[in-house]
């Protein structure tokens, strides 16, 4: 599992339902964000096609002035060819067109060797020495030429030349000069959109003044009015005091002569809030269509499925009181799923109380079981002491004697049993310390006089295992003390009880050894048990306890060491009682 895929597992449920909500939504979010940029930017074309249609209108007066001046040039051109070699009469006829007109300062012919002679102030100049004089006369064109002082008016003038032919020859220039303040005059009646007028080198030479008569604010680059200058067109720039400003660009006279007009726009703030309207009106929209679809989902289910959750937790940590009613409110199928929960809640805690009293009311009988048999193994050993009393041989009060002391380990064990506090377990070393003082403790002065030594580490034993191990350190404890008592010397009788970490028991007997062993098949061993039985019965105890027994004889000494593994407790392996 990648990491994602583990982050993702481990959200809770209103994560992921909020995860799955904002995924479901999102594609609604992005049609919107759509639709609303569409909308945006429409009405942001509306409004530069409002803006270019303004400034349309409101150069119109400029364009029709320049384009009936240069009708008017055309015109006058085709009346003075007939004139041209009497300068005086053609002078008459330009002079009588400029008095009569209210928009024009003057008039002129410029011929092909650049002398002017035809004027209407008759004032002759001869403009071959004018800078590309040659090129002007080689195009033969129509020209705006806009002037800060005309040569023969000294006022700032716009020149409109139209050329004069004769039969397809090209003769020269008639030109009409239009004074540029009419044009300042025309912008400043414009109520809408004010204009201001640049020649074909983007020199200005007619602008409005503002309200507070700053200057018209021209854009910082001028290289984008280059690039705007196929037709009608708008653009935003920065003008010279760093404002943003909407321009819209108009072709007046051609491409000799263009009208510009400006107008604020908003701010970077109002930008940054325009460009970002799209997406936070959608947004909004998407947040609150979360929020409710998640309220939805919340009160229908994840509260429900929340209670259900603290049910469980409750009850697994311990609180067995069903819950209270409390899912009146959920969809049927939720409640449903409560109730059944509650119930089943309930009949847990009921069978977990029943079980508990079975329990209590079993182990009270075991204990009295246990009680009974340790009683009743103790009345055996109290007749088997009467018997031996009454018994006439030594052989008979021996072979009693090693019965009652096979009994008394028997009634130790059960009475261990029903006194410790937990009636599967018992306490081995406790036991074997019981067994070795009782067999010690029982018989003549000399048992007595046996020096014992113990060294039990608690081992905890199930019964299966307590049961053979008690009767293994009866045999032979009894066996080495019957040996050591058979002599009059000085003996020891040492016994340890050890468990090491991989859970194996080492039982280790160790006895003064005199002339004969401990526990083997041996004729000898048998003339001390005297039917050699005590042998027998631990080497069977020692096969059901499944120990790896080792009988050694050394430096005077007997030793007996038996390891087995302890085990959990089985039915199946449990003593049957032979």
């Amino acid at each position: 599992m990648t990491g994602l895929a583990r982050w993702i597992t481990g959200l809770s449920l209103t994560a992921r339902v909020v995860a799955m909500l904002a995924i479901a939504l999102l594609p609604l979010g992005l049609i919107a964000v759509h639709q609303t940029n569409q909308t945006v930017e429409e009405t942001r074309a509306l409004e530069r096609s409002a803006f270019l249609g303004a400034a349309e209108r409101a150069a119109r007066e400029e364009r029709n002035l320049l384009t009936k001046t240069y009708g008017q040039a055309s015109a006058l051109g085709h009346v003075i060819v007939n004139y041209r070699d009497n300068p005086a009469r053609c002078g008459e006829i330009l002079a009588s067109f400029v008095e009569g007109s209210a928009e024009h300062i003057f008039a002129g012919f410029i011929p092909l060797d650049g002398m002017m002679t035809c004027s209407s102030n008759g004032v002759t100049q001869d403009f071959s020495a004018s800078p590309n004089f040659a090129a002007v006369m080689e195009e033969a064109d129509v020209r705006a030429v806009v002037r800060a002082a005309g040569s023969q008016t000294g006022r700032p003038v716009t020149i409109i030349s139209a050329p004069v032919r004769e039969n397809g020859v090209f003769l020269g220039y008639l030109s009409i000069s239009v004074p540029t303040i009419l044009f300042d005059e025309m912008s400043e009646r414009s109520e809408m959109v004010t204009i201001a007028l640049l020649d074909r080198e983007d020199r200005l030479f007619a602008s409005p003044r503002g309200a507070g008569g700053e200057p018209f604010p021209l854009p910082v680059d001028l290289s984008v009015l280059d690039r705007n200058r196929t037709g009608s067109s708008t653009f935003i720039a920065r003008d010279e005091g760093g404002e943003r400003r909407l321009y819209a660009i108009i072709p007046i006279f051609g491409d000799q002569i263009s009208g510009l007009a400006s107008m604020p726009i908003a701010g970077d703030a109002r930008i940054l809030a325009t460009r970002f309207a799209p997406v936070l009106f959608p947004l909004i929209m998407w947040i609150v269509s979360l929020v409710v679809a998640f309220l939805a989902v919340d009160r229908l289910v994840i509260r429900h499925v929340k209670r259900l959750e603290a049910y469980v937790i409750a009850y697994s940590n311990g609180d067995r009181e069903p819950p209270a009613n409390q899912m009146d409110d959920a969809p049927g199928e939720l409640r449903n799923l409560g109730e059944s929960l509650r119930t089943l809640i309930a009949q847990v805690a009921q069978d977990e109380a029943d079980r508990e009293r079975a329990l209590d009311e079993k182990s009270v009988l075991l204990k009295e079981v246990h009680h009974r048999v340790k009683n009743n193994l103790q009345l055996i050993s109290s007749i088997t002491n009467m018997q031996i009393r009454l018994a006439h041989t030594a052989d008979a009060r021996a072979a009693l004697s090693r019965v009652q002391e096979r009994v008394l380990s028997l009634a130790a064990v059960h009475r261990m049993l029903y006194t410790a506090a937990s009636l599967t377990q018992v306490r081995a070393d406790h036991l074997i310390d019981v067994i070795v003082n009782q067999v010690s403790m029982l018989g003549d002065e000399k048992r007595q006089q046996i020096h014992v030594e113990t060294r039990l580490e608690p081992v905890a034993l199930y019964p299966d295992q307590a049961m053979p191990l008690a009767l293994l350190v009866s045999e032979a404890t009894t066996n080495a003390i019957k040996h050591m008592t058979s002599i009059d010397a000085p003996s020891r009788l040492s016994i340890s009880l050890t468990l090491d970490a991989e859970d194996q028991i080492t039982l280790v007997i160790v006895n003064t050894l005199h002339n004969l062993p401990v526990a083997t098949g041996t004729d000898d061993a048998e003339d001390v048990t005297s039917d050699g039985l005590g042998s027998q019965l631990i080497e069977a105890f020692a096969q059901q306890l499944d120990a790896e027994m080792n009988v050694e004889k050394t430096g005077g000494l007997y030793r007996v060491a038996l390891t087995f593994a302890r085990a959990e407790f089985s039915e199946e392996d449990a003593p049957q009682g032979n």
